[in-house]
C-alpha cells in the first residue's frame, strides 16, 4: 500500500518515529525537509557512533524516521537531538509536526485528520465504519509499522471503550 524501500534493509526491531503535519507539505517544503533531515542524518550519533537512519514522507503529511537496529542503537541524547531537529524544521517550514491529537484517516483516497472524539462520533453517525482506514501513529518499531500502520479503525486503539453500534 505504501513504499517501504527506504527501510528495506533495516532490522525488524528498528526504532521508528512518526511525525505529522495537518497541512499537506508542499513540494518546496518536502525539498527543504529532505535537505534538513539528510544533513541531520549524516551527523546523527549515539555515544559518538554514527546511526544508520532513513526517512520518508507519506501522503504529503506524514514523516517516518527509522534507525536501523542492526547497527548502533539510539540513546536518550540521540532521540532528543532528533526531536530538536524536527522542532527546528517545524519552525523553519512553519508547520507543526508534533500534533498527536489528530488521527490520520484515509477516506476516498485522501488523508483527513480527526480527533478521537470526532472518529467515535463518526461511527455513531455512520460517517465512519469499522473498516475505515487509519494510520496508527503510536507504532514504535519497524516490523509493526510494516504490518499494522494502516489498519481499520475498528481494530485500533481509537475505538477502545466505545460501545458497539446497535
Amino acid at each position: 500500500m505504501f513504499d517501504q524501500s527506504p527501510f528495506q534493509s533495516f532490522a525488524p526491531n528498528s526504532r521508528i518515529w512518526i511525525f505529522q503535519s495537518l497541512q499537506p507539505l508542499t513540494a518546496d517544503q518536502q525539498s527543504s525537509l529532505t535537505t534538513h533531515l539528510d544533513r541531520f542524518a549524516s551527523q546523527w550519533k549515539a555515544h559518538q557512533a554514527p546511526l544508520t537512519s532513513a526517512f520518508r514522507v507519506y501522503f504529503d503529511h506524514v514523516i517516518v524516521v527509522a534507525v536501523d537496529a542492526s547497527g548502533h542503537g539510539t540513546t536518550g541524547c540521540s532521540i532528543d537531538s532528533l526531536h530538536q531537529a524536527m522542532s527546528e524544521i517545524s519552525r523553519s517550514l512553519q508547520i507543526d509536526v508534533f500534533d498527536r491529537l489528530h488521527i490520520p484517516v484515509l477516506q476516498d483516497g485522501a488523508l483527513r485528520f480527526m480527533t478521537r472524539k470526532q472518529l467515535q462520533e463518526g461511527t455513531r453517525t455512520g460517517l465512519i465504519d469499522d473498516g475505515t482506514l487509519i494510520l496508527d501513529q503510536t507504532i514504535l518499531d519497524l516490523e509493526t509499522w510494516r504490518q499494522d500502520w494502516v489498519k481499520p479503525v475498528g481494530k485500533s486503539w481509537v475505538m477502545r471503550g466505545v460501545p458497539a453500534r446497535v
